[in-house]
């Protein structure tokens, strides 16, 4: 109890913090001069904490393509790999032993800001990268952009229902509390999200703010279909790509593993990721007899081996965006079986590229993954118009496109 406390009053502060910047702010507003952008284009600033090469590619990616960004500066804890038009900013070592990570990231943060007088603050996740970025653009009267990565449990509750270290241990009826926060997400001039059930919530909940829906992206270069699963050589049956948590439910997946391993005993899944829940799965997956039939092989960051490896794809959240890793198997080939939760029915039409089952059943994800194995020409021509979707909705270039416009839109 006393670290649930301990961590509500933390946050509580900071939301404080970040609502003072806006009183600051507008008071320099008085002797601030307004600076236009440079005519070769835009400098925006992003932070986050990026998990893995895959994801944080698929986002930087297409914002650094944007025509109208000429530099994308990114604070974050470690720096990435090299990609054109982003500039990685890693706080020196010595901040970091002094600070840890999270305090070194928001300090140095500043001093970016500061130096490069960025036109636009993207921060991703709400806590703190988002909020902090909200701080920063009203104390040096910046344009800030909230991105949406986890939906709206991000917040939602004060965001104790998500998986943000932080945000899970608080007391989300804590007075004022979720007034702060709410009054906080209302003040960014642009919020970005994944589809089209989180625009309905964001418009609901907070009228006046400019919401718009960018994705995550796909590269063409690196993910393309017609590949060895779909040609009868497959190494797995079924794929699931994700971080390893309790939202991801992934007992789910093995409870239906079980069942068609009754009928097809030479079935074969694979698990690509890690997380806090492995230990469990691989223990649940032990008891129930499926070490020979399932594989953890943690992160990797060559995932589309292990598409081109695999037949059917497989996603069994409880709550989703519209998922950058199910963008990119489908973009390579694997008709997806998915739960019909948050934005998922963006990418996956029922019966069209895949099937969605209800959240929570493993008997209908079974009779799926059962029907699919065993029509390989259903399976084939799924597999096909899979890959058309995706880069119709994730695409590289359309979702740059996509930054493109709401960049010019928010800028004026």
């Amino acid at each position: 109890m006393l670290i649930r406390l301990g961590t509500t009053l933390a946050v509580f502060v900071f939301l404080l913090m970040v609502h003072a910047s806006r009183v600051v702010g507008r008071f320099l507003s008085i002797f601030r001069r307004r600076v236009s952008s440079s005519s070769s284009g835009l400098r925006v600033l992003a932070m986050g904490t990026f998990y893995h090469r895959n994801w944080y590619e698929s986002h930087l990616k297409p914002l650094a393509s944007a025509d109208a960004v000429d530099t994308l500066l990114v604070v974050t804890g470690q720096e990435g790999v090299a990609m054109d038009g982003v500039q990685w900013c890693v706080a020196p070592l010595w901040l970091r032993r002094l600070l840890r990570r999270h305090g070194a990231r928001l300090v140095w943060s500043f001093v970016m800001v500061w130096r490069h007088k960025p036109d636009v603050i993207v921060g991703y996740f709400i806590c703190p990268s988002a909020l902090w970025g909200l701080a920063l653009g009203q104390f040096f009267g910046v344009k800030t952009v909230y991105q949406v990565c986890g939906g709206p449990r991000e917040f939602t509750r004060c965001g104790s229902e998500s998986d943000n270290v932080l945000l899970k241990h608080m007391i989300p009826g804590f007075p004022f509390l979720g007034r702060l926060l709410y009054d906080a997400i209302g003040a960014f001039d642009m919020i970005v999200v994944r589809g089209a059930k989180a625009v309905a919530f964001f418009e609901e909940h907070f009228s006046g703010s400019r919401v718009c829906v960018i994705p995550g992206s796909v590269d063409p270069d690196r993910f393309r279909a017609g590949q060895t699963g779909q040609n009868g050589a497959a190494i797995y049956d079924v794929m699931t790509a994700c971080r390893l948590a309790p939202v991801k439910r992934l007992e789910m997946l093995l409870e239906a593993t079980a069942k068609v391993v009754e009928m097809r005993p030479e079935t074969r899944v694979v698990i690509v990721g890690d997380g806090p829940e492995r230990d469990g799965l691989e223990a649940l997956s032990e008891r129930t007899g499926l070490s020979d039939h399932v594989s953890f092989v943690g992160v990797q960051n060559d995932v589309e081996r292990f598409h081109h490896e695999s037949r059917i794809y497989v996603m069994t959240s409880r709550d989703e965006g519209l998922s950058i890793a199910l963008a990119e198997a489908m973009a390579s080939g694997l008709p997806a079986i998915v739960t019909d939760v948050g934005e998922l029915g963006e990418l996956v039409k029922d019966g069209r590229n895949g099937f969605l089952v209800p959240s929570g059943d493993a008997d209908s994800l079974a009779d799926r993954l059962l029907e699919l194995l065993s029509a390989d020409d259903m399976r084939k021509s799924m597999a096909t118009r899979a890959a058309e979707d995706a880069f119709e909705t994730c695409g590289l270039p359309r979702v740059a496109d996509r930054w493109n416009r709401a960049l010019k839109e928010l800028v004026g």
